[in-house]
């Protein structure tokens, strides 16, 4: 983006000024971003209201504890200040009755560094796009408030509060389509669904976090170096580790496909353990990396105990998406085959058994014969789907149906994949 000389920045605050006359009013009063301090002279320099973040993040946290806002949605917009079209924000500023002539200087000036530098967008840095910027937005804001859904605003910060994620997701197609309309368009890598209150008020409240999203935001070689440096001191000090940092920073590398933290982390039970869904999730990143199979299935083949079941059951679900051999195979079976495991477990284990470049498909089917477990037999079936196109499968798929009732669907969506 263009550098303002220091000209430039007096016609751009002095314009902005007269333009938040007006825009500052529209805005609904969830926006706690660049917000103008009233004026009793109309000739005084105007400023911002001081402890805007501070506000954003305490509105935040107030509304998650309330009993019917617990589920927190966080997104942002992708590269908000140089997406923003001149001509669109012209627009808006004469159809809300701005001053003509400061709209008209400041659309002017901004014209002229676009075909300077060949740049669209406004400048990042003034106080006078602050103002205009914070307006672009008015009509998501607005969208949003017309659902009776909570939402709170910092800049392109979003904060979206619902009862459960069906509803979340739900606005954040609202939230999409708004974007749209303006040429803008949703982060998906910034946008997160906490379950849990207490991990979205952490979030909320952590600094560090603030500083890789936004600090970085134009450089993202550096931002991904300060990502990978976080995770060394998450693995060196993690008795200090905060789970919103802990999860925020594996969320980054990702949705990256950065693998840089995943064999370290695979070695490590607690910090798995922190939670298991997300750090398996991210361990798939590495794909067949021997290191990660190898802590992994070495962990699998432990005693099992309560406490860790849940990581069991979803570092299954990663080696189901690998290509394993004989050792993982024998040991996918003894889990499949116990059955004082828990049952979602088991089934993770069949799955993993099928993906195995040992596993015969005749195995599978007697297996599913076998079992006495509903939901573990439908598992079984479905794990099938590798051997679709096999005659003997066809035929044990149709007796299937009407053998084993719970299994109906899964037939059909196997017939379907075939």
């Amino acid at each position: 983006m263009a550098v303002a000389s220091a000209a430039d920045l007096t016609l751009l605050r002095s314009s902005a000024g007269r333009i938040a006359e007006v825009t500052d009013k529209l805005i609904s009063g969830r926006v706690f971003s660049y917000r103008i301090v009233p004026r009793s002279d109309p000739d005084a320099a105007w400023t911002f209201r001081p402890r805007g973040w501070m506000s954003f993040v305490g509105e935040g946290v107030t509304l998650l504890e309330q009993a019917d806002s617990q589920f927190m949605c966080r997104t942002d917009v992708t590269k908000f200040y140089e997406s923003i079209r001149i001509e669109t924000l012209e627009q808006m500023l004469y159809a809300r009755n701005c001053d003509r002539v400061s709209v008209k200087r400041i659309v002017s000036a901004l014209r002229f560094w676009r075909e300077l530098h060949g740049r669209d967008g406004l400048p990042i840095g003034p106080e006078g796009c602050a103002v205009l910027g914070n307006f672009f937005l008015e009509p998501v804001d607005r969208s949003i408030i017309s659902t009776g859904i909570a939402h709170r605003r910092y800049g392109d910060d979003f904060l979206i509060f619902t009862p459960n994620r069906r509803f979340s997701e739900a606005l954040v197609d609202l939230f999409d389509d708004e974007l749209s309309g303006l040429n803008l368009s949703r982060s998906e890598e910034k946008t997160i669904y906490f379950d849990d209150p207490e991990d979205a008020t952490a979030n909320l409240k952590d600094g560090e976090i603030d500083y890789l999203d936004g600090g970085f935001a134009y450089s993202p070689g550096l931002k991904r170096s300060a990502v990978r440096r976080a995770f060394d001191r998450l693995v060196s000090d993690s008795d200090a580790i905060k789970q919103s940092r802990f999860r925020w920073i594996l969320r980054f590398l990702m949705n990256k496909g950065d693998e840089y933290g995943c064999s370290r982390l695979s070695e490590r039970q607690d910090l798995m353990n922190i939670d298991p869904k997300l750090t398996s999730e991210y361990l798939k990143t590495a794909g067949s990396d021997e290191r990660v199979v190898e802590n992994c299935m070495r962990r699998l083949s432990q005693t099992p105990e309560s406490h860790l079941e849940a990581l069991a059951l979803h570092e299954l679900r990663t080696m189901s998406k690998v290509r394993t051999g004989t050792a993982e195979a024998n040991e996918f079976k003894r889990i499949a085959s116990d059955r004082t495991r828990p049952w979602p477990t088991r089934c993770s284990a069949w799955k993993a058994l099928a993906r195995s470049d040992e596993t015969k498909p005749r195995y599978l089917m007697e297996a599913a014969r076998e079992e006495k477990e509903p939901n573990v037999r439908r598992a079984i079936v479905a794990s099938l789907k590798r051997f679709s196109g096999d005659g003997r499968v066809k035929t044990f798929l149709q007796l299937a149906a009407k053998e084993f009732p719970e299994s109906r669907y899964a037939v059909d969506w196997l017939k379907a994949a075939a």
